[in-house]
């Protein structure tokens, strides 16, 4: 991100681009809300935290919030709920052509399409998405998180993460294999650690010759995101994101628009304010390799 000082915005790797035709839809007892399972989607809840540690210390943390979306029971899920849409004009949105592959092909096929490609595997289960709305038809979601699951609808496979960064609106995607994670954590709640190559400019005060170390949780009750981010064997940054499931339901959706009633004018005008703000640090600047 051009002006992003440092940002959630986690991971980078495979370019976006068009997904072959789309396959048939793939469904399962969890991911569907059928056969007395719970649905896959709800409303998370919480907070997020950077820290800046190299060459100045500069943090910041506030609250947020975001939907976990399975993206079979779109649009079910969300039509229904006053001012809520997809696919149509409403305050709070859902748009397939704002997120990862070629918007004609089904997003979960898409998906499963370039993690099959990035780990010689096709996810037969749900596809579940980790983004926030468009709200007020204004799409910002410096990162997207799609868990992808095995046919059994509760085992982790694989997550792409695609990143955008501003003001360019370039598109990064990446995918890490749950097989080639670290696992810590007990049985019942795993977190998986992966090594990560920076392969994507997102923001200014940060030179690409990074690698990161990303730590997450799958969605559950809770919801984890660590990454850190090392230059040269120091740690140089590190943002976490800790979220509390809550139901998808109108409560839910209202819980969501409280915990951000400015939307994505609040994040847009933190990343300019944050960015004068390690400006003025004399924070080194990192123009754009391409550019």
């Amino acid at each position: 991100m051009s002006v992003v000082p440092e940002s959630v915005v986690v991971v980078p790797t495979t370019a976006r681009d068009a997904a072959p035709p789309a396959t048939a839809r793939t469904t399962s007892a969890a991911g569907t809300g059928g056969h007395g399972v719970d649905r896959g989607s709800a409303v998370y809840l919480g907070d997020i935290r950077h820290r800046r540690h190299l060459p100045r210390e500069h943090a910041f943390a506030y609250p947020t919030a975001m939907l976990l979306l399975d993206l079979d029971e779109l649009p079910g899920s969300l039509d229904g709920h006053r001012g809520w849409g997809v696919e149509r004009r409403a305050p709070l949105s859902f748009r397939r052509a704002d997120h990862h592959g070629d918007p004609a092909v089904p997003l979960a096929d898409a998906v499963r399409t370039t993690v099959d490609r990035e780990t010689g595997r096709r996810p037969a289960g749900p596809v579940r998405l980790l983004t926030k709305p468009r709200i007020l038809g204004r799409d910002f979601n410096p990162v997207t998180f799609a868990y992808c699951y095995a046919a059994d609808g509760r085992t982790l496979e694989a997550v792409l993460a695609e990143v955008t960064n501003t003001p360019w609106g370039e598109h990064h995607a990446y995918v890490v294999d749950v097989q080639d994670a670290e696992v810590t954590g007990g049985a019942a709640d795993p977190q998986y650690t992966w090594g990560i190559e920076k392969a994507f400019h997102v923001s200014p005060f940060m030179a690409m010759d990074h690698r990161y170390r990303w730590r997450l949780s799958a969605p559950g009750e809770r919801l984890f995101v660590h990454l850190e981010s090392h230059r040269e064997g120091e740690r140089v940054f590190d943002a976490t994101l800790t979220l509390r499931r809550r139901p998808l339901d109108a409560a839910g959706l209202r819980s969501f628009v409280r915990r951000q009633p400015l939307g994505t004018l609040a994040d847009v005008a933190r990343i300019y304010g944050h960015a004068l703000a390690l400006a003025v640090k004399r924070v080194p600047h990192f123009p754009h390799p391409d550019r």
